[in-house]
């Protein structure tokens, strides 16, 4: 059936919204950037928008930890600016989980809040970026915490 062209109207096309869903259990992969990783049993995983240097925010269920990837433009690993934290360790070596290849360097921030989560970054220049991995660590949770972020990272992987 044809349409007259009297009733045929101009559709203005919106932009596609940012899908709200959760990765759990299985592997992911951005396609913008080659970051790879397995969602690890106990660990669930918002993806960022395209634009936003965060790719992935993961949560861990029986911790309440959380971990943050970025991939932010070449800074010499130097870790990046947090609100109400500051940086007082860092140290480039073989502390990290990262399965790569070059240098890695691993960082603390102290919140001035105590009651605020501590910070532990992984940093690493891979593929073009530098991939900041921030483990924000409830009060009480550290050992958990770190040890489940320890078995997650171990999967994370760089495609170019």
């Amino acid at each position: 059936m044809e349409i007259p062209e009297s009733e045929w109207t101009e559709v203005e096309e919106k932009p596609a919204e940012t899908e709200s869903w959760r990765v759990v259990n299985g592997p992911w992969r951005d396609l913008d950037t080659g970051l790879a990783l397995d969602v690890l049993e106990g660990w669930s995983g918002q993806p960022g928008a395209t634009d936003d240097p965060l790719r992935i925010r993961l949560e861990h269920a029986s911790s309440g930890a959380s971990l943050e990837i970025r991939g932010l433009p070449a800074n010499d690993l130097q870790p990046r600016v947090r609100a109400g934290c500051e940086w007082g360790y860092t140290e480039e070596g073989l502390y990290s989980r990262l399965r790569v290849t070059g240098d890695v360097r691993v960082a603390t921030c102290l919140p001035e809040d105590p009651g605020a989560p501590r910070v532990l970054a992984t940093l690493t220049h891979q593929v073009g970026l530098d991939w900041h991995l921030e483990l924000l660590v409830p009060q009480g949770y550290l050992g958990p915490a770190k040890t489940a972020a320890d078995e997650l990272m171990s999967t994370v992987r760089f495609e170019g």
